[in-house]
């Protein structure tokens, strides 16, 4: 049995699979990867470039590294309404929502688009996979009746300004990151900012790591009436984002997305709960089981 919150604070969700070097693709190749990625409903092709900085280390005396600018093409794939997509570019496949529901449904999304690489690009079958990320973007605003502090578990310790006692600033912003390697090959990261609420409005939508630089892959994001029409002074934007090292023995073609992600599932969902005044969290955003 699980449950799920029908008022959820998660607004974007994205399962990264760093792999070793993708090839520039033919115009056959993609193609026939539009062609079977269309089957699973990312019907809107995009590409764009995005820039590399390579610094080349010399180890003579007196030479100074210089930094080189290069453009590495990016393939996006984008469902009807933009709010699913496959981002794929010179190292990465990853796999974005801003209309997640259950993870179950989330992580065979991304499976799908593997089998579909698989069987479109023969050749990408081979890339080694390197390492998993599994990355959630939350936005806490507090009822009209509450204080963000309401919301978190043991909150003088872990929201950013806590310590602060200065009523007179005109505002006040704070973040706070903590990392913890849980394993040898796996570890998770918490970024929590604490923002103010100007004008009834919050402002910033999605933490900086998160965040997409190409409007042309740009994803709407659905925020609640509520947000925009708050009494409340400030607001916490929460990333949590679990990392795994996959064995060296793994490619593409015997990746299974259901089975690698599922640890950093778990991690990443029992490290959000602990953070949570689940009294008030559970009242406020309407949890309830699920058979």
């Amino acid at each position: 049995m699980s449950g799920c919150f029908k008022k959820a604070p998660l607004v974007y969700v994205t399962a990264r699979v760093r792999v070793s070097q993708v090839p520039p693709l033919s115009d056959n190749q993609l193609r026939d990867l539009q062609q079977d990625l269309m089957q699973h409903g990312l019907v809107h092709p995009k590409q764009g470039q995005a820039q590399e900085i390579a610094i080349q280390i010399e180890q003579r005396a007196g030479i100074t590294p210089q930094p080189t600018l290069s453009q590495v093409t990016r393939y996006g794939f984008f469902s009807k309404d933009k709010t699913k997509s496959l981002i794929i570019d010179k190292n990465h496949i990853e796999w974005r929502s801003s209309s997640y529901s259950k993870y179950g449904d989330f992580i065979k999304g991304l499976n799908s688009c593997i089998s579909a690489i698989n069987r479109s690009v023969e050749p990408l079958q081979y890339l080694a996979v390197e390492e998993i990320s599994l990355s959630y973007a939350d936005i806490i605003v507090p009822n009209n009746s509450r204080k963000l502090a309401d919301y978190f578990d043991l909150s003088d310790q872990i929201l950013p300004l806590s310590f602060i006692d200065e009523p007179e600033d005109i505002f006040q912003f704070g973040q706070v990151q903590v990392t913890r390697i849980v394993k040898t090959n796996q570890q998770i990261t918490i970024n929590l900012e604490q923002l103010p609420i100007q004008n009834g409005r919050i402002g910033k939508i999605l933490p900086q790591d998160m965040g997409e630089p190409d409007n042309n892959f740009a994803m709407p994001i659905t925020l609640r009436d509520e947000w925009l029409n708050s009494s409340s002074n400030d607001y916490a934007l929460l990333m949590s984002r679990a990392a795994q090292i996959i064995p060296e023995d793994c490619n593409l073609k015997n990746f299974l997305a259901e089975e690698q992600f599922k640890e950093l599932h778990i991690t990443t969902k029992d490290t959000f709960t602990k953070l949570l005044n689940k009294k008030v969290c559970y009242t406020d955003w309407e949890y309830s089981e699920e058979q």
